[in-house]
């Protein structure tokens, strides 16, 4: 399961509108290289993951306009590239 949140505030207007999708996460892979120093490890990391939203909800000023299934999900996917650390491996 995956969640995604959108928040939209114009305050001239006093308008505040706030998406959320959720959907399924099909699949992730993450894959790293450690190095090791007695208790201490760390190293590069990059992750990809693939899913699909299927359903949203909007509100606008805290009332609901939209509350639905997605009419067409598409797939999507993100991908993440970072440094991993961890202590008393």
């Amino acid at each position: 399961m995956e969640a995604e949140q959108q928040t939209i505030n114009d305050r001239i207007t006093r308008r505040e509108e706030m998406t959320t999708s959720t959907g399924l996460e099909f699949a992730r892979l993450m894959v790293g290289l450690d190095f090791r120093y007695k208790t201490l490890g760390f190293g590069p990391v990059i992750s990809v993951a693939l899913g699909r939203y299927t359903s949203s909800e909007t509100a606008v000023n805290g009332d609901v306009t939209f509350d639905g299934e997605v009419d067409r999900p598409s797939m999507h996917g993100w991908l993440t590239i970072g440094i991993r650390g961890v202590v008393f491996p």
